[in-house]
């Protein structure tokens, strides 16, 4: 397990020079060995290094640390909106051309969810994205019967990022930009509703924590606003939890700036937080395969330094039924459709998908073998694998048009050296129906049998001109029924 750990003085400054033998780390109040502890800065990206998206930050910098800026346009209104956008544009107009974090941009809306750019250090391309992206005018802030729905969209897009981001190993620094979910009176709430929400609240979370997601969450109101609307603080330790989003950054490690009309001053503190956290990395020698919230406590040994870190974990529950024959449950349905309804690069997963001649309409998926999780019988290296192949198409417009759902068991031929853990990929071909209006299709891959979400998208032009390739016999192919479920 890794976890990320900021260290101010008592102004708050962030203190760089702590040795490893000063920490110590205890999870849930058992001793853990800190295995290796990794100084701010030790993966910072070179000065001459050029990131122009995920690939390339997977390439040039796979452990460097991000920072994601994300425009709550859902929560907050439209002046909120605008001066949100104005503060962070001021914020970039102060820095250097070539920014020292990789930096992502992020717009949300009930509707959308859209990358306005991705990864770069160009402040140049920022400020272009920002001054070209015209948000919606946010109505239903203002309508009571939306809230449930603007609650549901600000955990998807916190998973969403979790489970984009999951394959870059670095440290992400995740800035909200906005009002952040309204606050749902849960003593009024039904005994199921209540299960519901503490389980997208464990959810969200561990994920958070496996991504390496610290959160901040920026309020652009000013200091009219008012952070106990919010309600109450997170009780960790009790079977519900008071999901309040005034509260998600603390629990993540991150922190919570409100009451500021200095929104670019609140963004600069923020970033310069993300290049200035340790990363510890301890074997959890009492994990639990159950729910129960596990507390992380971090401490120095030297005098007056105070430790900003998330509060801990759940224990996930291993992965069961989220496949029944050919039908999956919600849960896996929600993610494998929400993947496929932004321009989100998923990267936890490596795949290329090219265009194939051997067969109309259709196209191989190579599996770089980045993040598979084999499955290696006892006294047998010949592993094998289970994976979800979701296929999109879409016209000009950016409307989807259809969608198809396969499994692909797939078993190693002739590996009897290969040891568990070794990387191994393999081809898998997919006939895809591509209706004439389609331009473009995208691809998502999802492994079954495993807690930890790990997804890969790839995007296809498919008005290319398509190569031939080898037929392949290695794989059992099945159609698979994805459900419509509603955002939990």
């Amino acid at each position: 397990m890794t976890v990320d750990a900021l260290v101010v003085d008592k102004t708050g400054h962030p203190v760089l020079d702590l040795a490893p033998s000063e920490f110590s780390l205890t999870l849930d109040g058992t001793p853990q060995p800190i295995e290796h502890l990794d100084l701010p800065g030790a993966f910072r990206a070179p000065a001459n290094v050029n990131i122009t998206g995920t690939a390339d930050l997977g390439r040039l910098a796979p452990d460097t640390p991000v920072d994601i800026v994300l425009l709550d346009e859902f929560n907050s209104l439209y002046q909120d909106m605008a001066f949100a956008r104005y503060a962070f544009a001021k914020y970039l107009n102060r820095q250097d051309a070539t920014l020292i974090a990789p930096t992502m941009l992020i717009a949300v809306s009930l509707d959308h969810f859209t990358v306005l750019q991705d990864y770069t250090r160009d402040k140049a391309a920022l400020l272009d994205a920002l001054d070209h992206h015209l948000a919606a005018y946010p109505w239903h802030t203002t309508q009571g019967e939306w809230a449930a729905e603007r609650y549901a969209t600000t955990f998807l897009a916190l998973r969403r990022v979790a489970e984009a981001t999951i394959g870059h190993p670095g440290h992400k620094n995740m800035i909200w930009l906005g009002r952040g979910m309204p606050y749902i009176n849960q003593k009024a709430m039904s005994s199921s509703g209540k299960i519901t929400v503490s389980s997208a609240v464990t959810r969200t979370l561990n994920e958070l924590f496996r991504a390496r997601v610290t959160l901040y969450t920026l309020d652009p109101s000013g200091v009219s606003s008012d952070i106990n609307k919010y309600g109450d603080p997170f009780n960790f330790g009790q079977s519900q939890l008071q999901p309040y989003f005034s509260n998600l950054a603390t629990a993540t490690g991150g922190r919570n700036l409100y009451g500021r009309n200095d929104v670019d001053v609140e963004i600069k503190t923020s970033i310069q937080d993300g290049e200035s956290f340790y990363a510890l990395t301890y074997r959890d020698s009492i994990f639990l395969d159950n729910t129960r919230f596990l507390a992380v406590k971090i401490k120095v040994d030297r005098p007056g330094l105070k430790v900003i870190t998330r509060n801990g974990y759940f224990a996930p529950m291993r992965e069961v039924a989220s496949v029944r024959g050919n039908k999956l449950d919600n849960e896996m349905s929600a993610e494998l459709l929400s993947s496929a309804e932004t321009n989100l690069v998923y990267d936890a997963i490596g795949l290329t998908v090219t265009p194939d001649t051997s067969t109309p309409n259709s196209y191989r998926i190579h599996l770089t073998g980045k993040g598979l999780p084999w499955r290696f019988p006892p006294d047998d290296n010949r592993g094998s694998l289970s994976v979800l192949v979701l296929a999109v198409t879409f016209d000009s417009k950016g409307h989807q048009l259809t969608h198809t759902l396969k499994r692909f068991d797939h078993h190693m031929q002739n590996e009897a050296s290969r040891k568990p853990g070794d990387l191994y990929g393999f081809d898998l071909p997919y006939t895809l129906d591509v209706p004439k209006n389609a331009v473009r299709a995208r691809f998502v891959i999802r492994p079954i049998g495993e807690s930890t979400v790990r997804i890969g998208t790839a995007e296809v032009d498919l008005t290319q001109s398509p190569l031939t390739f080898p037929s392949t016999t290695d794989h059992q192919e099945t159609p698979v029924t994805a459900s419509q479920p509603g955002r939990q």
